[in-house]
């Protein structure tokens, strides 16, 4: 069984604004043949996000409980906390996210986007859950341009650094990615 909640309060404030405050629960549990091992999973977030103009700022924590890290079965993890290469879904992990997405319209690079994410985990020191301390920073740059077919091009230059502080010393990742996404609607309504 996989269960996935969210609830979100939104505040609008002035000149177009707004403040959002959501919670989310993740839980896993195996019921009958147990086919990867026995799995009961629960992992809970909170963030906080403040939309102004063509800035969106969030800040956000999520917990995973201390009997089993959360499994991926169809695809990525959906914690607030959860980047480019780690999920920060270890079981009894702990962890703090700031994100920025910022429309770079205003400056005259229309369509252009960039988007900046950390996140910091951490779990026990010692005893059974004991894993590194792990960070890493996320730098997105993206275009994106719709046609009159209502068709849409999307563009996206992506960066993801890890770091993994293991003692004595620390383990280092870098990953590039550059993505090339065209949409096209091939069901569209009859008017």
């Amino acid at each position: 069984i996989i269960l996935h909640g969210e609830t979100a309060f939104k505040w609008d404030l002035p000149n177009d604004d707004a403040l959002t405050w959501s919670q989310q629960l993740i839980h896993q549990k195996d019921i009958g043949a147990a086919m990867t091992g026995s799995l009961n999973a629960t992992a809970f977030g909170s963030r906080l996000q403040l939309d102004h103009r063509d800035t969106r700022l969030r800040i956000a924590g999520t917990w995973t409980a201390e009997k089993d890290a959360t499994i991926l079965p169809f695809g990525s993890h959906p914690g607030y906390t959860s980047l480019i290469e780690r999920r920060f879904n270890r079981a009894g992990e702990k962890a703090l996210h700031l994100g920025l997405f910022q429309k770079l319209d205003a400056v005259g690079l229309r369509n252009l986007r960039v988007t900046a994410n950390y996140t910091y985990g951490w779990t026990p020191d010692s005893g059974d859950l004991a894993s590194p301390d792990q960070s890493e920073f996320d730098l997105t740059l993206g275009y994106r341009k719709q046609f009159r077919n209502e068709s849409e091009l999307w563009f996206r230059l992506r960066g993801a650094w890890l770091e993994e502080k293991t003692r004595p010393s620390s383990r280092h990742t870098e990953d590039y990615r550059i993505i090339l996404q065209y949409d096209i609607p091939l069901l569209r309504g009859q008017k």
